[in-house]
């Protein structure tokens, strides 16, 4: 049923971090424009120096607070189709909250007629298999790192989810749950209207080796309890460059190919030739899926996921040292889900199949429930921010 798939991808979101504050931090406001009239929703802004940035809504507006003060800060702003323009501002006042609007110049999509490749392959899978190859050789030669990861999780209405649904449900999804570890951290998830965690904690690298320190929870609502506590390392990533290259297992063409990528085309960004592959994934909450690779370089820049019910979730990387790229920041602007409208869905497609004769017991409880639960409350947003940052040390590279 669709509402599994949701309560899935709701979960699999919850992999998160943002800056910490700092003793000393400002504020930045503006909005991002493509023209006097067109706003630029879901632009990104990036501040390199310190690894942190935000994405604009759907009137182009962002915000971005806990931003260390500095008189000398370079912003980037990135738009697909759009130059990335890089703008320096003097952000050294405390406590300040400075506004900067930006308009950026188009630059729309490039593509050859004909897109070269040795032995006439299909150009997605050159590319993916040059991102795999580049990617082994970059595993040899990164030798150590350490990444201190900061960020936070705010949740809204998750607990509707659950309250909706029947107690056989409820112990099947905890029993799987319970298989993966995951089981008190849900129920800690799903306790409260709101809840909302600040969290710390440090990846090292060292010869292929990776190793993460104990989740330091810097704050939480409601309060949490040690065995919450304990259970947050299952929202650590395991390994920062595996999560972008993969494995170190051959190529499958096969495989990759089943995924259906697009290539949208080519753009130009700071001097660097960029290849723009898409692909849409999902069923029920499709999603489009956009990976920026940095030619000869072979490596990702940015990876999108944009979903008319989840938002947009971004990625952002930078080069740590000797031209490999790793993430350094994600940023999530997620639209609230219209739970009324989701569940009208549902009931359409409830009452289709029972046309046909196929009656579920299971489906007709959960609207039941939500029917019930509507009357006594008013129309349910849920929302998720789990946006993270990577701020990379001890960096060697042969």
């Amino acid at each position: 049923m669709n509402l599994h798939k949701l309560c899935f991808s709701l979960l699999t979101l919850l992999v998160c971090a943002l800056p910490l504050q700092a003793q000393q931090t400002t504020h930045l406001e503006g909005r991002v424009m493509l023209n006097d009239t067109l706003p630029a929703a879901y632009a990104t802004l990036y501040l390199p120096q310190f690894g942190m940035g935000a994405v604009t809504d759907e009137q182009g507006h962002y915000q971005l607070d806990n931003i260390p003060v500095s008189s000398s800060v370079t912003l980037e702003y990135a738009f697909l189709g759009y130059k990335t323009e890089q703008v320096k501002v003097n952000l050294s006042q405390p406590n300040h909250r400075y506004a900067h609007d930006q308009w950026l110049t188009e630059q729309p999509l490039q593509l050859n007629e004909v897109y070269l490749t040795p032995n006439g392959e299909d150009p997605c899978l050159y590319i993916m298999r040059k991102l795999h190859e580049q990617g082994q050789i970059n595993r040899k030669r990164l030798k150590t790192y350490t990444a201190v990861c900061t960020g936070k999780i705010d949740l809204e209405n998750l607990d509707v989810i659950m309250a909706i649904f029947p107690g056989i449900l409820k112990t099947a999804i905890h029993a799987a749950l319970r298989l993966v570890g995951f089981n008190t951290l849900f129920n800690y998830l799903t306790s409260s209207d709101k809840v909302h965690v600040d969290y710390r904690y440090t990846q090292t690298w060292n010869h292929g080796k990776v190793k993460n320190s104990e989740m330091e929870i810097l704050s939480a609502t409601p309060a949490m309890d040690k065995k919450v506590r304990k259970k947050m390392d299952k929202l650590q990533i395991e390994d920062l460059f595996a999560q972008f290259y993969g494995d170190d297992k051959k190529f499958d063409a096969k495989k990759t190919a089943k995924k259906n990528w697009h290539l949208k085309g080519v753009i130009e960004e700071n001097g660097k030739t960029i290849d723009v592959l898409t692909r849409t994934v999902g069923d029920s909450i499709k999603s489009d899926v956009t990976v920026y690779i940095i030619e000869d370089l072979w490596s990702v820049l940015r990876f999108e996921i944009r979903s008319k019910k989840l938002g947009i979730h971004r990625f952002e990387c930078s080069d740590i040292g000797g031209g490999i790229y790793l993430p350094v920041l994600f940023v999530t602007n997620p639209i609230p889900l219209d739970f009324a409208e989701f569940m009208k869905d549902q009931k359409k497609e409830y009452e289709a199949d029972k046309a046909k004769g196929k009656d579920s017991k299971l489906e007709r409880k959960i609207i039941e429930r939500y029917e019930k639960l509507e009357q006594s409350r008013a129309t349910v947003n849920i929302n998720i921010v789990t946006p993270y940052s990577v701020k990379y040390s001890n960096v060697t590279v042969n």
